[in-house]
């Protein structure tokens, strides 16, 4: 990946400059400023200046004089732009006068005008503090053409008059943004009176010559220099307005007569939009004069940047890609991988800006942080993916033995109740299964058949186990023991409900399995199923060779024990009273018995679920009757609950229950109980 990424800068790949281009101008904009220079001071052809009315000039020049040059100067600038020539003789004339170290006109004169003589004789009289602008455009043919001042101000010499100087910047071809300066230019061919080996300097750099400091140029010619800005447009170099140069209360309040001109370089041109004379910067659109003074100031300080060599930047992209590779090998999880990832971009990032601001060096930053985070990423996928392949296949594997949310503990939560063989206490709810009568087909049918068949059976069970979050713990010979809320828990009463919604679609799917058995000639089965909830034991049982998950304690007994009674009541399913109180009302319920089973003195409360509870489920007419009348059994009101058991039998005649508990209230009518019956039924049977 990295090799990839060095090959496309070295070939200079053009979408990948562009974004290190943007990145570049990030660090002109956050990172460190090239301070305003106090020496460099922006007097703004602003719209206000160019728009100034000749009945301004009663308030603007009270109790002045209208033979002053300052009125002259600002009547003749009330006229349409572009002024008369003469407007720029007398303000050189009057910055010169105030001090000035040099004025920088950003101005073309290309053309001869009739004020030339006065403009022409200021430019004179000022020749060695003055610089006027010059500008090379190319032509219809693509040659170029250096567009001088007119020889009616400054005579076209050989060499080129020290007073003229070229504006132009050269953007960045990738964006069109001006991003360096050239100071110094060598052209060949322009024109003939043009020396061949001819230097032209930039208004910048004549600027700084005509100040003096010519020692301030860097050497080398038609060089590109970055350099740093200072501010973001009308920030660094606020302009102030020309005309208030020639206004007495702006020339002592904003000027201080002349003191605050004085030893600076000041340089004239357009401020604001009006002359659309605005380019594009890393710091959004700026004025042409301000760009000069960018320039300029950074020549007065040295403020230049260089590029890192290319041998650098190769490097930088090898090291990332190697980085990337040691996240990936040093951080097998994904969390901290994708951490350490976002703190070696931070780190890129903070040490290019760091180099930015006190080495004054350009380095290389999106392509290595390209080649960090794709070559982190492809590390990342490709160990995702080879991890993801194992687990799935050992997923897969063990799937085929234990429940999948046992799986899923041992495969993506190491650190839970799976690790340890102590276990923990935790509410659960278990489910026991039993195909009633199998034991006794094993011995005539056929082996091939049977076991086909009862791994139909358990295809189906075990799936809707599954499918309501269930448990597997294990198959016990036809039958199955599952629980809720052992490994994965949604609630105790959510566990519940799971439970009890599972019995019903295992009910369902008996049926359906039992039909197409018979269509096959295959026996129908049938089942019970016990369900109980409470605290049990959880955690890894067994030895190092083998190890097995399951639940252990009282309410797993009994729940072995109520799936046994089904035989008895002959009900495929019984809950104990703890699950009952779990479901509230979400299932419509039938009390059986209360049990005192064996090998326990306490009695249970046992009852059957007939289905869950919906908008559209309405319970037997019968039931309410059944209620109520093993509640009056339960009273010893043996005689009440014959009419009422007779009543529901007569509306269910085949129901087992019914007819049982009319039986018993029958014999305890004629023959009543001792008094200390209390109307437990004691199961002698497991």
């Amino acid at each position: 990946m990295a090799a990839f990424f060095a090959a496309l800068h070295v070939r200079g790949f053009g979408s990948l400059i562009r974004w290190e281009m943007r990145f570049r101008d990030y660090l002109v904009k956050h990172g460190a400023k090239n301070p305003p220079d106090p020496q460099l001071l922006f007097l703004g052809i602003d719209s206000e200046s160019v728009s100034i009315e000749e009945l301004d000039l009663e308030t603007l020049f009270a109790a002045v004089p209208r033979e002053s040059t300052d009125f002259r100067a600002l009547t003749l600038i009330s006229r349409q732009w572009p002024w008369p020539r003469e407007v720029h003789a007398l303000l050189l004339d009057k910055l010169c006068a105030a001090g000035a170290r040099v004025v920088v006109f950003d101005l073309m004169f290309p053309k001869p005008s009739a004020e030339d003589v006065t403009f022409r004789a200021a430019l004179d009289r000022h020749h060695d503090r003055v610089v006027v602008g010059s500008n090379f455009v190319q032509d219809d043919s693509e040659r170029w053409v250096h567009t001088l001042p007119t020889p009616s101000l400054i005579a076209q010499t050989q060499p080129l008059d020290p007073r003229v100087a070229f504006v132009n910047f050269w953007p960045d071809p990738t964006d069109e943004k001006i991003r360096w300066a050239r100071f110094r230019l060598s052209v060949e061919g322009l024109e003939r009176h043009f020396q061949p080996t001819e230097v032209f300097l930039s208004l910048a750099a004549r600027g700084v010559v005509q100040a003096g400091r010519s020692d301030l140029i860097p050497s080398g010619t038609d060089k590109d220099w970055f350099f740093r800005y200072t501010a973001p447009p009308g920030e660094g170099f606020r302009p102030l307005s020309v005309y208030q140069v020639f206004v007495p209360k702006y020339w002592e309040r904003t000027f201080g007569n002349g003191a605050r001109i004085r030893d600076k370089i000041v340089v004239v041109g357009p401020a604001g939009n009006w002359q659309h004379d605005e380019h594009d910067t890393p710091l959004g659109k700026m004025p042409g004069p301000e760009i000069h003074l960018n320039a300029i100031n950074a020549l007065l300080h040295r403020a230049f940047l260089k590029e890192a060599p290319l041998w650098v930047a190769v490097a930088l992209i090898v090291l990332a890609g190697f980085a990337a590779w040691l996240v990936s090998l040093f951080s097998p999880e994904p969390r901290m991988q994708v951490l350490r990832g976002l703190v070696g971009n931070v780190a890129g990032v903070l040490l290019a800006l760091a180099a930015y601001n006190y080495l004054d060096l350009y380095t290389l930053v999106i392509i290595p942080l390209l080649a960090f985070n794709l070559g982190g990423g492809a590390c990342f996928i490709y160990e995702f993916v080879v991890e993801r392949l194992d687990k799935e296949r050992t997923r897969r594997t063990l799937e085929r033995y234990v429940s999948k949310d046992v799986v899923h503990e041992l495969l993506d939560n190491r650190q839970t109740v799976l690790n340890a063989l102590g276990g923990s206490r935790r509410p659960i709810t278990v489910l026991f299964s039993d195909l009633r009568g199998f034991t006794t087909l094993t011995e005539s049918a056929d082996a091939v058949g049977l076991v086909t068949q009862l791994n139909e059976y358990f295809q189906r069970m075990v799936r809707i186990v599954f499918a309501n979050n269930g448990t597997l713990d294990k198959f016990i010979g036809d039958g199955l023991m599952a629980h809720w809320g052992s490994i994965v828990s949604d609630g105790e009463e959510v566990d519940a409900c799971n439970a009890v919604r599972t019995a019903l679609q295992m009910r369902a799917a008996l049926a359906e399995l039992n039909a197409e058995w018979g269509e096959r000639g295959w026996p129908v089965l049938g089942f019970g199923i016990g369900i109980n909830s409470g605290e049990a034991i959880v955690g890894n049982l067994g030895c190092e060779e083998k190890m097995e998950v399951s639940v252990i304690g009282d309410p797993v007994n009994l729940a072995a024990r109520i799936e046994g009674a089904t035989k008895q009541y002959r009900v495929d399913l019984l809950i104990g009273e703890p699950v009952a109180k779990l479901l509230g009302d979400s299932f419509v319920l039938r009390t059986v018995d209360q049990l005192r089973v064996k090998g326990k003195t306490r009695p249970v409360e046992v009852l059957t679920v007939l289905a869950e509870q919906t908008e559209e489920t309405v319970p037997p007419e019968w039931l309410i009757l059944y209620e109520v009348g093993v509640r009056l059994y339960r009273q010893r009101e043996f005689t009440r609950a014959v009419e009422l058991f007779e009543e529901a039998a007569h509306l269910c005649p085949q129901d087992f229950m019914i007819q049982e508990y009319l039986r018993r209230s029958e014999v305890y009518a004629i023959q009543p109980p001792d008094a200390e019956w209390s109307g437990v039924h004691v199961l002698s049977q497991k």
